[in-house]
């Protein structure tokens, strides 16, 4: 018997043992377990050599049989492996008197971006028309002073009393990929923004809403939203000339405008060319004049940058 299940076993190596081996094996454990007497019914009168003759072919026949199940638990598992067949880990399922005995969900809060802090001891910026260097800096071009954090070397095109200018470095003129600080001392009349400003027929300075009411068709206005600039509340909205009226030979260069938004007494003014857009932002200053904030870009392809306005300024932060 025990030759009989040697060669079994040796016919097993390096291949699954078949379903006609396994039930000839168990046919052969069975038989011989029934075919020995029990160690119950030999009067071995406490002779223990008797009693281990007795017991040794089943103890033999039961390793056979244990080395056998291992066998084919290995056989089918690197049948598995070269099968390709993925292994997919399982999860026991909850105690039903269990506290985690339902499913656990943890929903991520992403927090909104804080508003950056106003950095009373930044370096304060004195020079214009230079390269600013990466840093964190404080402005008081126009008596509400600011700090904000430059990431990169960028133009500084102005810095005097009545408007602060920075620009991307790839920005190629004024008006094309900057951003522009300035004071608004009046709107230009909503129903002629394409006439030559005229202060006596301008628009009140604090009514930016009532200006994007009602201007022209001569200026689009998009992207219209309440929002904060700073630290303070703004009024924002996207700015372009209506192309199908003013012809791109009538104001595309910098010498004359399509169309005057604001200005600050006829210092500074915030003019629209053909293909521009302009973000704006306009934050009321109470009894003193609002603050215009502007991001422009010359083509009407390169919105995409004022996005990235969008991120500079969000290390911007005004005193109050």
């Amino acid at each position: 018997m025990a030759d009989d299940l040697e060669l079994l076993l040796r016919s097993t190596e390096g291949e699954a043992p078949s379903s006609e081996f396994v039930a000839s094996l168990r046919e052969r454990v069975v038989a011989e377990a029934q075919s020995r007497p029990t160690v119950g019914s030999i009067e071995s009168e406490g002779d223990p050599q008797v009693e281990s003759v007795v017991r040794r072919p089943r103890w033999f026949l039961l390793a056979a049989a244990a080395a056998v199940v291992a066998l084919i638990a290995g056989a089918v598992l690197l049948q598995l492996v070269d099968d390709g067949v993925e292994q997919v880990e399982t999860v026991d399922e909850p105690d039903e008197n269990s506290s985690l005995s339902t499913t656990t969900v943890t929903t991520t809060v992403i927090e909104p971006n804080q508003p950056a802090t106003f950095i009373a001891d930044a370096e304060l910026l004195t020079l214009h028309n230079t390269k600013l260097p990466p840093g964190t800096y404080r402005v008081d071009a126009f008596g509400v002073p600011f700090s904000f954090t430059n990431d990169r070397l960028r133009p500084m095109r102005r810095n005097v009393t009545s408007h602060f200018i920075v620009a991307d470095p790839s920005s190629s003129c004024c008006g094309d990929r900057d951003i522009f600080f300035m004071r608004i001392s009046d709107f230009s009349h909503p129903s002629r923004p394409g006439d030559p400003f005229l202060l006596g027929d301008a628009w009140p300075k604090d009514d930016f809403e009532g200006w994007l009411d009602n201007v022209s068709d001569e200026v689009v206005v998009t992207n219209r939203r309440e929002t904060t600039l700073g630290g303070l509340q703004a009024l924002s909205a996207d700015l372009a000339v209506n192309e199908s009226i003013f012809g791109e030979t009538d104001c595309w260069n910098q010498s004359e405008s399509c169309v005057t938004v604001a200005t600050d007494r006829l210092v500074v003014n915030v003019d629209i060319y053909f293909g521009q857009t302009k973000r704006m932002w306009v934050i009321d200053q109470g009894e003193d004049d609002p603050i215009a904030v502007v991001a422009s870009v010359e083509r009407r392809n390169d919105t995409d940058w004022l996005d990235t306005a969008e991120a500079f300024l969000a290390t911007l932060a005004f005193e109050q």
